[in-house]
């Protein structure tokens, strides 16, 4: 059932969490933490709940990047042109994989609820659905993530508290 898909995803967070920060650890001293790890968690996470593969993560990055500055209230006519371009192709990328789901469904939340027998989901309801846990998820754990490791930085007492007992997380 697609409770278990759901499940199954929430148990890969330690594990795409886990990678991200080996891969950070071999990239040096000094990294982009909101560009190689805040931003990419999420996008890994949705993209599983979304049966995204895994080639298509940096894309569909991209596009929520591009259509994030449409969030921005000082946002001008050029922006608000260029994050556009990113949300249509965003749309027409999702009308394909809304297709593709229902031809041949994945273990994935988007492909339960585009295969339901008794309450079809219309294709736009889907991809209300689709943006929906795209927006939500992304935008609100990069900046949890970014504006946590700030606070922790600059409170070190904390930040050694929460290294001596990892559950205050």
């Amino acid at each position: 059932d697609w409770s278990s898909d759901v499940c199954s995803s929430e148990l890969r967070i330690p594990e795409n969490a886990e990678r991200l920060l080996h891969d950070l650890s071999r990239e040096g001293s000094r990294v982009d933490l909101i560009e190689r790890y805040a931003a990419l968690l999420p996008v890994a996470i949705i993209a599983e709940i979304l049966g995204v593969p895994a080639h298509q993560h940096a894309q569909l990055l991209a596009w929520g990047n591009g259509a994030a500055i449409t969030l921005d209230p000082a946002l001008t006519w050029g922006q608000y042109r260029e994050a556009q371009r990113h949300v249509r192709a965003l749309h027409l990328w999702l009308d394909g994989h809304l297709a593709e789901k229902r031809r041949s469904p994945g273990a994935d939340l988007l492909s339960a609820l585009a295969t339901l027998e008794d309450d079809d989901l219309t294709d736009l309801e889907l991809r209300g659905i689709a943006l929906l846990v795209l927006g939500a998820g992304f935008e609100t754990t990069v900046n949890l993530l970014g504006n946590a490791v700030a606070r922790l930085d600059e409170h070190p007492d904390q930040r050694s508290a929460v290294q001596d007992d990892p559950a205050l997380t």
